[in-house]
């Protein structure tokens, strides 16, 4: 039985869903979370026509209260990396490394989030997927010349192999790897 990918966000009031079919996400409201409460969300229905359970609602609404406090959420493929700890991590790394340089603030550098847990998930056996937040780091994008952010930083045996500069979508920034590895 073929399995759509599909994601769930919280976008103000509403809960979408996105379903990755034909090569292209396709998203539709499915819930009216607030200030109703999460019972839509148990009434709503899914592609399939199964409900969308309560706890899910309710996952995906608490996720978004916690980003908005700045936490952060990431697939456990991408590795967080400081000041202190770029140099073990990044320049000491025995496979290349893709660095993203970003800011909570960005709006691009939240945009291509959702690419980078993806490809992190496809290339974990060729490469790393690091992130550096540069309010919280403030040493080391110098070094690098950043100047704009996103900039996404390939390594290979501690040296800067390739760079690009804004927002990329999944197919750009899988060329973009395999043109440099």
């Amino acid at each position: 039985m073929h399995r759509d990918k599909f994601r769930l966000a919280y976008l103000g009031e509403v809960l979408v869903k996105s379903t990755f079919r034909n090569d292209m996400w396709r998203t539709r409201v499915i819930a009216n979370c607030f200030p109703k409460g999460y019972q839509e969300g148990v009434k709503a229905r899914s592609i399939t026509q199964r409900p969308i359970p309560l706890y899910l609602v309710q996952f995906v609404f608490f996720y978004d209260l916690e980003r908005s406090r700045g936490f952060t959420y990431m697939s456990d493929t991408i590795v967080h990396v400081s000041d202190d700890s770029f140099e073990q991590d990044v320049l000491s790394s025995d496979k290349p490394v893709l660095v993203d340089y970003w800011a909570e603030w960005c709006g691009p550098c939240k945009s291509i989030a959702p690419v980078l847990e993806e490809i992190a998930d496809e290339y974990q056996e060729k490469i790393t997927v690091a992130k550096i937040n540069v309010d919280d780091n403030p040493s080391t994008p110098p070094k690098y010349g950043i100047r704009g952010i996103p900039t996404l930083m390939l390594f290979k045996n501690g040296a800067v192999e390739a760079t690009k500069v804004g927002a990329v979508s999944k197919a750009q920034l899988s060329a973009f790897i395999d043109e440099n590895l």
